[in-house]
């Protein structure tokens, strides 16, 4: 197994109980309550527009909850075309579109709501992520700008601001930025966590070594340092990694 294999066991990631400022945008179906319609075909109803539009976002709702992305936004789609030009679904069908990698399409959903001036510093904070996963770092960038400026202070931007730092390859800003925030351990430990998700296993040990053996470690950078160990180990066919511990 390759190392960086280790990523997609979700072994690691589901410790991770610290603060980091970041959002994910995919979800975890569990056994759908409701099987996911086929093909083009909406739900079949009697009535208006109106109530083709109410059941299409009601179906689009309880289809997303289930983690059939592709299927809400054929839905909210739908339903955006049976209403007027003013009933927009941009708040719900942005995290969708991501979540299929259709990023442009979130991102510009995202920008309809700002340009409506209804964004909420979570809004800005998911439109910098899906930013960040397009690798369009410079227009993260202006977005995060532009949410701090109406939203100083806030955390989580303040959280993303860093995580941005780290994917430009700053990372000496994104730990300041982290000890800031959380303080040197908590800022180890983060950074630790970036770059495993970025396959940097080395890096992450070394982080996460700091971040496990100071005098304020916190138990998820124990377990997480120690999982990790263990796995690597593994990996290389050794009981443990020598010079780690």
């Amino acid at each position: 197994m390759r190392l960086s294999q280790l990523l997609c066991m979700g072994l690691t990631l589901a410790l991770l109980g610290f603060q980091i400022g970041c959002t994910s945008f995919k979800k975890v179906a569990n056994e759908p309550l409701l099987k996911p319609m086929s093909g083009d075909r909406s739900p079949q109803f009697s009535g208006g527009k109106s109530s083709e539009r109410k059941l299409c976002m009601e179906t689009a709702k309880a289809v997303a909850e289930q983690g059939h992305a592709i299927e809400a936004i054929k839905l909210y789609e739908r339903a955006e075309e049976l209403g007027s030009a003013r009933q927009r679904f941009d708040l719900e069908l942005a995290p969708l579109y991501a979540q299929v990698n259709q990023l442009d399409q979130a991102i510009g959903r995202y920008q309809e709501v700002i340009q409506q001036g209804d964004a909420t510093a979570e809004v800005y904070n998911n439109l910098t992520w899906t930013l960040i996963e397009a690798k369009r770092y410079g227009e993260a960038q202006s977005a995060l700008d532009a949410s701090l400026r109406q939203y100083p202070g806030d955390e989580r931007l303040l959280g993303t601001q860093a995580c941005l730092a780290y994917h430009r390859n700053d990372h000496e800003a994104a730990f300041q930025q982290f000890a800031d925030l959380y303080g040197d351990t908590a800022a180890h430990h983060n950074l630790a966590v970036l770059e495993i998700e970025n396959g940097k296993i080395d890096g992450g040990l070394a982080h996460l070594q700091i971040a496990a053996t100071g005098p304020d470690a916190s138990q998820n950078s124990v377990l997480l340092y120690e999982t990790l160990q263990a796995e690597v180990a593994k990996a290389h066919g050794q009981s443990e990694i020598p010079g780690l511990r």
